[in-house]
């Protein structure tokens, strides 16, 4: 009978195999009254076992379920593994589904439809987080992003990027793209030279320009330590991908820095050739023309009057080199000027005209003492002297009632200047004693006198006496009144 009833049991569980006609079948045969279940029907101890292999089954769910959800379900998962795999083990083969042919199908739990819910959430918020982190990534980083560029866009980030390395290379690129206005003959290895002992091996500064500066052309001034050294103006270049600027340098200004400039001038004749570094001197140097002494009346005797060019070369950052060229000129020392030259001597025409000076200054020192005529003096004078000489009044009263002599000592010429071949400059010295029973006077003259070639012979045409204090013995001071004729007409002479 059992076996007919086991037969009955699995045919009945081929017949519709699945979850639901089981389910049912089995709610039927546990609501089946008591004295149905006879042992030709079911087999009650299999149908016990089977029973409590069921719960559990259902407990272990329930467990497992809990444990889900107190965030315990890896590890409860590998224990009901586990278990599940030990209580196979300990099965017989005539309890397992697959080797049993009359064994009943095992009844799945209807708690682990749920579990495998929780499951697809945990992978759903897995997901959701890993989007959500990457959004905030990528915020961030744009935020970065703008951040930075709006750093980028100040000025001074970009001064103290720029500064960071600024050293020798930086300084001669900027001298050579922005060159510094010098004097011509300077050389720009020289203002390299001078900027270079400025900014070597000093901390690079820059402060801003605040009576320049404007936030669309930003000004800056660059310091080596405490030395200012050039301005820099920026401009903007551009935008970068967020809207700010970008900038970029417009120019550097060097001038007014650094450099130390100054005059030098020169001095030298009219029409002298001026050569500065070995080339002409520029015109535009020329800042003066002057008249040479005593050339005001020689106008109508001579072709060339002669003159001084004055030049002087401004901002000049070292002295240059300046050679004069020229027939007859020397290098003289002349107050206010780094360099002056003169208009040479002529010793051969010094020594031909000496005596027909020394004529001309004895003619006119006896006169004044009253010993002599001026037609020696007046015969070697031309327009503007002669004419002076010819007014020169009478000494008449000079040692009245006294026996005197005169004598001439210490003459020399000296400022022997010959200008061209048509005028020349001489200074004669003498020294003029007079002598009288009572005592003497010396009289130390010196007359500058320019003199002209006119008609084959050389003439005064200009002059000036200079007077030094007479020295006198004896009684020359009691005679003040008797001496007085000489010394008025020195005074008297232009």
């Amino acid at each position: 009978m059992k076996k007919n009833t086991k037969d009955t049991y699995r045919s009945h569980a081929s017949y519709d195999n699945s979850w639901d006609s089981i389910v049912k079948d089995i709610n039927e045969k546990q609501n089946t009254p008591s004295f149905l279940q006879s042992a030709d029907i079911i087999d009650l101890e299999e149908w016990e076992k089977e029973e409590d292999r069921k719960e559990e089954e259902l407990r272990k769910a329930e467990e497992l379920q809990k444990k889900q959800e107190d965030g315990e379900e890896s590890k409860d998962q590998t224990k009901d593994n586990k278990d599940q795999t030990k209580e196979t083990k300990d099965t017989p083969a005539s309890k397992k589904g697959v080797a049993n042919e009359n064994q009943p199908p095992r009844v799945p739990s209807l708690d682990e439809e749920p579990a495998k819910k929780s499951h697809g959430f945990a992978i759903f918020l897995l997901i959701w987080s890993l989007l959500l982190i990457t959004g905030i990534g990528v915020g961030l980083k744009y935020v970065w992003d703008v951040l930075a560029d709006y750093e980028a866009g100040i000025p001074e980030n970009f001064m103290n990027t720029y500064l960071e390395n600024f050293g020798n290379s930086e300084l001669d690129r900027l001298l050579d793209g922005y060159p510094v206005e010098i004097n011509a003959y300077d050389t720009y290895d020289t203002v390299k030279q001078m900027f270079h002992q400025v900014v070597d091996q000093q901390t690079i500064s820059y402060e801003k320009r605040r009576d320049e500066y404007t936030s669309a052309a930003p000004v800056y001034e660059l310091s080596a330590g405490e030395n200012a050294f050039a301005k820099i103006y920026l401009c903007q270049m551009g935008t970068n991908a967020h809207g700010f600027a970008i900038w970029g340098i417009d120019h550097v200004d060097f001038n007014g820095y650094v450099l130390e400039t100054h005059d030098y001038s020169i001095h030298v004749p009219g029409g002298a050739k001026v050569l500065v570094g070995g080339e002409a001197i520029d015109p535009s140097y020329l800042t003066d023309t002057e008249e040479v002494e005593y050339t005001k009346y020689i106008q109508e005797y001579v072709k060339t009057v002669p003159t001084y060019d004055c030049y002087t070369i401004t901002g000049l950052l070292s002295d240059p080199e300046v050679t004069v060229e020229g027939d007859n000129y020397v290098e003289t020392e002349l107050e206010g000027y780094n360099l002056s030259y003169d208009f040479g001597t002529d010793e051969a025409l010094k020594t031909s005209v000496t005596d027909r000076i020394q004529g001309l200054t004895h003619s006119y020192a006896i006169y004044l003492v009253n010993k002599g005529t001026l037609s020696v003096a007046s015969n070697s004078s031309i327009g503007h002297a002669k004419k002076i000489i010819a007014n020169l009044p009478s000494p008449w009263a000079y040692l009245w009632n006294e026996e005197y002599t005169y004598e001439f000592s210490e003459e020399y010429i000296d400022h022997f200047v010959k200008y061209n071949d048509e005028c020349f400059r001489a200074d004669a010295h003498y020294v003029l004693t007079v002598t009288w029973r009572g005592g003497s006077i010396s009289y130390s003259t010196k007359i500058a006198g320019m003199y002209v070639y006119s008609e084959g012979d050389w003439y005064l045409a200009d002059f000036e006496i200079f007077d030094e204090e007479p020295e006198t013995t004896g009684d020359a001071e009691e005679k003040t009144g008797a001496l007085e004729s000489a010394t008025t007409k020195t005074e008297a002479t232009p």
